[in-house]
């Protein structure tokens, strides 16, 4: 595995260098391994990027555990502080939706892969949520730009919650 060293690194337009980089870690490696082009230097297959199995369903598992439920109690939590809020962002139903979506299909697969391609091969499972996931395939690709209502904010949190059932029994299996 890559060293757990506190390298310089940026985001956006901010500069860090206290704390390690969160995009480092089995994912991020396992997507260069597999999908990295080479711009100078040595082709991909020779630098031995640390693609493992059980790291990437490591991560997959605490990434669904800690953020994915975190986001969807959140939700939930603002669903039930603003009770007469009926319009939401619609890029929240995207960013949930497809997120949870990729993390089961890598869990299945091992596999990384888009979020668009995640909501596709999740809505012939999903089949009650066909209209959440073509809907948040359509806010990712700017085809619907319309706040969402509340009825969709809470079917959001559902199927995060449902889908992230779903990751556990499957890295558990």
């Amino acid at each position: 595995a890559p060293r757990r060293l506190v390298r310089p690194w940026s985001l956006g337009d901010e500069f860090h260098h206290d704390h390690q980089c969160f995009e480092c870690h089995p994912v991020t490696w396992r997507t260069l391994a597999r999908h990295g082009v080479e711009v100078r230097g040595p082709a991909v297959a020779e630098l031995e990027v640390f693609d493992d199995d059980s790291a990437v369903c490591d991560f997959v598992r605490e990434n669904t555990n800690s953020y994915w439920r975190g986001v969807a109690g959140q939700i939930e939590q603002a669903l039930a502080t603003s009770p007469d809020r009926d319009e939401f962002d619609a890029s929240t139903v995207s960013w949930c939706t497809l997120g949870i979506a990729r993390m089961l299909v890598t869990a299945r697969t091992g596999d990384v892969v888009s979020k668009t391609e995640a909501g596709r091969r999740t809505i012939d499972q999903f089949a009650t949520d066909r209209a959440l996931l073509e809907r948040a395939i359509d806010i990712r690709h700017g085809r619907s730009t319309t706040p969402v209502d509340r009825p969709m904010m809470g079917d959001t949190v559902r199927f995060v919650r449902e889908v992230a059932d779903e990751v556990e029994a499957t890295v558990r299996a």
